[in-house]
Parts: structure tokens; C-alpha cells; sequence
């Protein structure tokens, strides 16, 4: 059933209601829940995750997004860069624990490393 056929006594100017047969939406994009994927360190305790890339052009657009990032939440973590991989270490350091603002930093660093991957370099658009 078309939307114009359910909408038809509305644009005719009917007043009397009108019965909408069972309609079923469907939906073909993936729904995919967020996946915790960072290690839980203790002594103290910390959020841990690598997170390894296929050139050097998305390595340094993910490393400048985070520090952006941490900049404007005012929360850092413990970042190393090695070759094409990063691994980054967060607590709040206060309490030596993982608090609600590290799960908030892991959850956006995810966000940036996904976004990240569609980035293209000029040499990606030249091939």
C-alpha cells in the first residue's frame, strides 16, 4: 500500500478516521551494538587498547583526532606510537581507577579510530 492510498481520505478533506492496515518496516542497514574491546589493567587500574593501521596517513589523522579530542575533554591518556600501531593507556589519576570519564574517552577514541579507517589520502585518490 502506497503512502498516497493511506493519506488519500486526509488530502480529500474526509474527517472520519481511518483504519491503517499492519504495515511492516524493514530495515537492511546492519545494527551492530557497541563491543567493549579494551583491556582492564589493574596496579592501578586502567582502560588499555593498540590499535594498529594500514599506513602512516591514517595513524597520524587518528593520533591528531585524539589529542583534539582530549584537549577539549581535558582528560589525557598515555599514548605510545610505534611504527603503525598506537596503544593508549587512560585512568583518571586522582583515584588510580577507571572512572566514567575513561569509559566516555575509550568509547570516542573507538568512535575516531572507526571514522578514521574511510579518511583517503592523495595517494589513496590517485590509484
Amino acid at each position: 500500500m502506497s503512502l498516497s492510498n493511506l493519506m488519500k481520505e486526509y488530502f480529500d478533506g474526509s474527517d472520519e478516521p481511518v483504519e491503517i492496515p499492519n504495515l511492516q518496516i524493514t530495515v537492511d542497514v546492519p545494527i551492530v551494538p557497541f563491543k567493549e574491546t579494551w583491556e582492564v589493567l589493574n596496579k592501578p587500574q586502567r582502560l588499555l587498547k593498540d590499535f594498529k593501521f594500514k599506513s602512516f596517513f591514517h595513524l597520524k589523522n587518528f593520533l591528531n583526532e585524539v589529542l583534539e579530542y582530549q584537549e577539549e575533554l581535558h582528560h589525557h591518556a598515555a599514548i605510545t606510537v610505534n611504527h603503525l600501531l598506537i596503544r593508549i593507556e587512560v585512568f583518571t589519576h586522582d583515584v588510580e581507577e577507571v572512572t566514567e570519564i575513561d569509559l566516555e574517552y575509550a568509547k570516542a577514541v573507538d568512535l575516531i579510530h572507526e571514522d578514521i579507517q574511510y579518511y583517503e589520502s592523495d595517494y589513496d585518490r590517485r590509484i
